[in-house]
């Protein structure tokens, strides 16, 4: 490795995630070099250092040693030094892709073709929930399993642990589903690991395989009736006959997202809820009691997460990414493609598989880069073509396949960054070249 000197001070290369530390350094014999990496490193203090030659260092027990070809060895006696780390940093833009141009890393050698589509779950509809993170978080939870549990289910638990229960009991919201915590956005890798921690439950007791809307229009259904009766503050007594006389379809509603409970089930749990999300969450709870598996996969833990992220925030907001962690991001996907498990991609959707959202004047919230969970389950290597004026008309490189969760009848926008797939309704295509420059993160179950 080459190295540029400034003064007293030495320009080297390192993988360490430090911001500015103080550290003790030795001088000591010769040794192997076991680390390397685009982070610029700064030494002060460094002493004179030789005219000529260069030099590289291994990092053992957190002592620095340095080491050059010449025959002498730099001595740097025991002090500290200020280490100053300036990682590349691609801000998000407002214009074309969120993340600039990228480039390849795949090569077609490396891009064998892989279809775990078959093998996956059915399309999902979402429709204005924000359950992406949980279908997401259930196809690597479900694949490979003889049983099908429910998404549903790990979305209202992953509200109610997250304890930000809503307090709405009047018909004040646009959207019913928005009253359900679950519904309204989680982070993918965390709903993964409550579904390890504290178990699945079978997909019959809370339906939510439906590809159209049915289920979530039976939720909507289940909370409008809440809002109402609760405005009216009618009692648990009149609320469990309305129920048994399926006033406005109710109990058809009930029974077809929560199964096992009853009219008086439902009059209790009414009573006993201050707000629309606790309604639902105890409903999914009682629905489930005596239902919920545990040890699901068999065998896997929070240990075999892996989650790969490029993002980074400031006060809060998502600003950008790490531009050295994109390999990284696309070895994951790789790797976990090859051994045949399916990978979660947090995508910014805007220009790349939705038409982009406009900047709100008011408050400048920038929703273009809402963020989404989709699933890859394939890929394939597809050749570059081009007209006879020497243009590309198709891209080519490594083409990932990805299953999205707004239902079957859904496709891809003309002229955005993806593509739909002909034969699988509800799937998209995109380059290693726009996974890159719409993407923040990958996660996948080891």
């Amino acid at each position: 490795m080459k190295l540029s000197f400034y003064s007293d001070q030495l320009l080297m290369k390192s993988y360490f995630p430090f911001l500015l530390v103080l550290l003790p350094i030795q001088a000591f014999g010769q040794s192997n070099v076991i680390y390397k990496s685009p982070y610029s490193i700064i030494y002060g203090n460094s002493g004179n250092p030789p005219k000529s030659g260069y030099w590289e260092y291994s990092v053992e027990h957190h002592i620095y040693k340095l080491i050059t070809t010449e025959s002498n060895l730099l001595i740097i006696k025991q002090s500290a030094m200020n280490i100053l780390i300036k990682p590349k940093k691609i801000l998000l833009s407002n214009e074309g892709p969120p993340f600039g141009e990228a480039k390849n890393f795949t090569t077609q050698l490396q891009c064998t073709v892989v279809d775990l589509s078959q093998q996956a779950g059915p399309v999902r509809e979402q429709t204005s929930s924000g359950t992406c993170y949980a279908y997401a978080a259930m196809e690597l939870l479900n694949f490979g399993q003889t049983k099908t549990y429910s998404a549903l289910y790990l979305a209202e638990m992953y509200g109610k642990a997250n304890k930000k229960s809503k307090t709405e009991t009047a018909s004040n919201a646009s959207d019913q589903l928005s009253l359900v915590n679950g519904f309204n956005g989680g982070i993918t890798a965390d709903a993964l690991a409550l579904g390890l921690k504290a178990g699945l439950c079978p997909e019959e007791n809370v339906p939510s395989i439906d590809s159209s809307n049915t289920n979530l229009e039976n939720y909507k259904k289940l909370l409008a009736y809440y809002q109402e009766a609760k405005a009216q503050d009618l009692d648990a007594d009149t609320v469990a006959k309305a129920c048994e006389a399926n006033n406005g379809g109710l109990m058809d509603s009930l029974k077809a997202i929560f199964k096992a409970i009853t009219p008086e089930i439902f009059a209790s749990l009414y009573s006993a809820s201050p707000s629309a999300s606790l309604f639902t969450e105890a409903l999914a709870s009682e629905a489930c009691k005596g239902k919920v598996e545990k040890n699901l996969p068999p065998g896997k833990t929070n240990q075999n997460i892996k989650n790969t992220r490029t993002d980074y925030f400031e006060n809060g907001r998502l600003v950008g990414i790490f531009d050295e962690k994109r390999k990284e991001l696309i070895d994951h996907l790789n790797n976990t493609l090859t051994h045949k498990k399916p990978v979660v991609l947090s995508l910014l959707a805007g220009g790349l598989i939705k038409t982009k959202n406009p900047i709100n004047s008011d408050t400048g919230d920038n929703i273009q880069h809402d963020s989404h969970a989709s699933v890859v389950l394939g890929r394939k290597w597809v050749d570059e073509v081009k007209d006879g004026q020497g243009n590309i008309i198709q891209e080519g490189g490594c083409f990932y396949l990805a299953k999205n969760s707004w239902g079957e009848d859904w496709k891809v926008p003309e002229g955005l960054g993806a593509k739909s797939v002909e034969g699988k309704p509800g799937y998209f295509m995109m380059s290693q070249k726009k996974v890159l420059e719409y993407s923040t993160g990958a996660l996948s179950l080891e």
